[in-house]
């Protein structure tokens, strides 16, 4: 089982990802192209594909409307 406590942070251009108050890694990835829709938020899995969905719970999740700092990314997940 994977357990632990992970941060994503992203705007167009400015991705980050933290996992137990680990290193940063970032990418400047676009997140605004059409192949990557906006106005959908998956959790737990990735699209239509059953097995790559969580056999287990998520404890919390929270939501802050802009981009955190990286630095924020290592608290929050410390």
């Amino acid at each position: 089982p994977v357990s632990g406590v992970a941060a994503l942070a992203f705007r167009d251009g400015d991705i980050a990802g933290c996992l137990d108050g680990g290193s940063v890694v970032t990418s400047s990835d676009s997140v605004s192209s059409p192949s990557s829709p906006r106005d959908i938020l998956k959790i737990g899995g990735q699209g239509s594909n059953a097995s790559s969905n969580i056999s287990g719970h998520i404890k919390s999740i929270q939501y802050y409307p802009r981009r955190l700092t990286d630095d924020q990314l290592v608290e929050l997940t410390s």
